[in-house]
């Protein structure tokens, strides 16, 4: 029954005009203390994105 489950993880899907390589998401995630005076984000928390975007 899991392999009927899982059989289509990594196919793609398209959601409005999104299109996903696979269906494995990350939860949205708070980092504290990683923004500015303005409140926008520093580099620091960027990198984190961009990394964990970068593995895919």
């Amino acid at each position: 029954m899991r392999s009927d489950i899982m059989s289509n993880i990594f196919s793609q899907i398209k959601v409005k005009d999104v299109n996903f390589s696979n269906r494995i998401v990350m939860a949205p995630m708070v980092h504290f203390g990683y923004k500015n005076k303005n409140g926008n984000m520093e580099e620091k928390l960027l990198n984190i994105y961009l990394n964990y975007a970068d593995k895919g």
